[in-house]
């Protein structure tokens, strides 16, 4: 299992077999949902709808009622980390940074799952700074930790190309993982001998 979220009704796992499993909390049954060529690297899921991101250098979007995609988005590159709004109004995605420049990319959603891109966060990070996770702290609020050591804040209703807020691990240390319980506390994770860190 490289990824996993967890919804009311469902536990969600991407893996490195490429294939994702949607987990029944209630009557603990599976089902396989099969679509990504090589391992699966993120995943996302709100109010019955799915996004995956893998190293086959797609995302995914997907419903609990098909194991089928509903759509496909060839990013170019490997995809890193990927969140939905909880307005579901759009989705981000991060690539992995080593091939392109526009790193972050907000994606609008109609009617479900048809997507159109809104724009790019971010225009000064260094080459290979991948975001390597992301969480949505408000529905205009969006908190992004990877590979350059920032926490860094951005908020959609504001200019896209600088992040509202930002935070720098005093290690210099890349963070691999982040969470917020949504009132202003954040969690990260960093590869600086397994610290947790509370900002």
């Amino acid at each position: 299992v490289c990824r996993f979220t967890l919804t009311e009704s469902h536990l969600i796992s991407g893996g490195s077999d490429g294939k994702i499993l949607v987990y029944n909390r209630g009557n603990y049954k599976s089902v396989e949902f099969s679509g990504h060529k090589q391992e699966v690297n993120c995943i996302d899921s709100k109010n019955g709808l799915i996004i995956s991101g893998s190293r086959d250098q797609t995302t995914r979007i997907w419903t609990l009622t098909s194991t089928y995609p509903r759509e496909t988005i060839h990013m170019n590159d490997r995809l890193w980390s990927v969140a939905i709004n909880p307005s579901l109004r759009n989705i981000v995605t991060s690539k992995q940074y080593c091939i392109s420049f526009d790193c972050l990319t907000v994606w609008g959603v109609k009617h479900t799952v048809m997507l159109e891109c809104m724009c790019s966060l971010g225009s000064q990070f260094r080459r290979g700074a991948g975001v390597l996770d992301m969480v949505f702290e408000t529905p205009s609020q969006l908190l992004t930790c990877g590979y350059d050591t920032f926490i860094r804040m951005w908020d959609l209703r504001l200019n896209p190309r600088k992040c509202a807020k930002e935070w720098e691990e005093p290690h210099d240390c890349a963070l691999y993982c982040i969470q917020t319980d949504g009132n202003h506390m954040i969690a990260s994770g960093s590869s600086y001998y397994g610290v947790v860190r509370f900002w």
